[in-house]
């Protein structure tokens, strides 16, 4: 599985289309960052990470999932910084053959990444 991985301070822009004829699926995820943490009305939030720990992390989870839900492409775009309300924190696209693999593939992917990779949501302002 091709791994496209970006964790930025840059407000994220999702890629452009890819083609390729093995591929009947392509599923994509925007996390937006809403305007209340924990029932408290916020303006932003603030993302940060262990870098190479997180990618390390994010390759390793993601050659665990494709052994069940083999796939043919997986990029991720995570902001990092202080990411106002409404704005992208998190761009995923999985791409596969088939449909479940993706879908199967970006759930448990967004399960694990919330429990297991070092990146930090902190410091929600109002």
């Amino acid at each position: 599985m091709k791994v496209f991985l970006l964790l930025s301070p840059d407000p994220i822009q999702p890629l452009p289309s890819i083609s390729d004829p093995s591929v009947g699926a392509a599923v994509t995820f925007s996390g937006l960052v809403r305007d209340t943490e924990e029932h408290r009305p916020i303006s932003s939030l603030f993302y940060e990470a262990y870098l190479p720990m997180a990618e390390n992390s994010i390759r390793e989870i993601l050659g665990q999932l494709s052994l069940q839900h083999p796939c043919t492409s997986f990029e991720l775009l995570h902001r990092l910084g202080h990411v106002p309300v409404g704005e992208l924190s998190l761009w995923i696209r999985v791409l596969a053959p088939h449909r479940a693999e993706a879908f199967s593939l970006l759930t448990h992917f967004l399960d694990r990444l919330k429990k297991d990779v070092p990146i930090w949501k902190t410091k929600p302002s109002t």
